[in-house]
């Protein structure tokens, strides 16, 4: 997993300008200088009247990524246990998130009985109203998943009204397969993309029929914020990162609601701008990379950007609760 990051971070550095963009690629200094969180040079303050917000009307959402959820019988059972612990602390928090959203490598190797392990884990915000929205990562196993993904949506009875939800798992003419989500809501449009190619093969990939879609579903929907997500960096990164990171750029090159795109992979947590779109990584929940930490994040979501605040694993690690606010572009 950290070859993943040594290879992420030593690619060529990007041009400042995304619209310009073919390869999407990096230098460790140029990775390092974008993330606020080390440096503090992206974060923008949030206008304080929507800071001032009620706590009640807060436009929360839960994010986690790389939970790696095992087989009980295996030689990491922490995974599992930090992941419960992590839905507890967020079933807690003062005002429940909306909807939980996991960017993949959910599980360790893809098997049914791991898939089960997940959805007991998620069961108790599954019953408090809390849906859970999932992208497939590189360790995922797409059928398996399929088979639980109706069991993480809330009771009808618990159900938000106000959020729209749109899924697409239907075969292209060709035959391939992919898990995409719209979730429609009044500050923004979050769209769960699907960058898994092969179990186990690290490299992601979107293909033509997804980017496709994307660009159609984008072009219906341009009066709001559009925040994407999937398990891969949308960079060029030889067998670890998006295989087609210059056609994806190219859809977002003239669709100016793209605000953001956020994934895992990589087990780090920082965050940087390409153009005007910022680019979030998640830190995992399962297991730590060099320089970074173990946690969840919660996101609030503001008429003109978020604020992303850090929550870890360990609750006395001095970073639990930090901000990060982004302003839209």
């Amino acid at each position: 997993m950290y070859q993943k990051f040594r290879t992420f971070a030593t690619a060529r550095k990007v041009r400042k300008n995304a619209s310009s963009v073919n390869a999407v690629k990096f230098t460790r200094r140029s990775l390092l200088k974008r993330s606020a969180l080390f440096f503090g040079a992206s974060a923008i303050q949030t206008p304080l009247e929507l800071l001032a917000e009620e706590p009640e009307a807060a436009d929360v959402w839960a994010f986690a990524s790389d939970m790696h959820i095992a087989d009980w019988t295996t030689a990491t059972p922490e995974h599992n246990t930090r992941f419960q612990s992590a839905i507890t602390a967020i079933l807690a928090e003062p005002v429940k998130p909306r909807r939980l959203f996991l960017l993949g490598d959910n599980v360790a190797s893809g098997t049914q009985e791991q898939y089960h392990r997940l959805l007991k884990i998620l069961q108790p915000a599954v019953e408090s109203g809390t849906g859970i929205h999932a992208s497939l990562g590189d360790h995922d196993h797409r059928e398996n998943f399929q088979a639980i993904r109706t069991q993480l949506l809330p009771p009808p009875e618990r159900k938000d009204a106000s959020i729209t939800h749109i899924v697409r798992t239907e075969p292209w003419q060709d035959g391939e397969v992919k898990h995409l989500e719209i979730i429609e809501t009044k500050r923004a449009n979050f769209f769960v993309l699907d960058s898994h190619d092969k179990i186990n093969q690290e490299e992601g990939k979107f293909g033509k029929n997804q980017l496709d879609w994307l660009v159609a579903e984008l072009d219906q929907r341009k009066e709001k914020p559009a925040i994407l997500m999937a398990h891969h960096p949308a960079v060029d990164i030889a067998r670890s990162g998006l295989a087609d990171s210059a056609p994806f750029w190219q859809v977002l090159r003239t669709r100016h609601q793209v605000k953001a795109y956020f994934f895992g992979h990589t087990h780090f947590w920082i965050h940087y701008r390409l153009g005007r779109v910022h680019q979030v990584n998640f830190p995992a929940t399962s297991r730590c990379a060099p320089l970074t930490v173990l946690g969840w994040v919660l996101l609030t979501l503001y008429d003109d950007g978020i604020r992303l605040t850090l929550k870890t694993c360990d609750s006395d690690n001095p970073r639990n609760g930090e901000n990060v606010d982004l302003k839209w572009v």
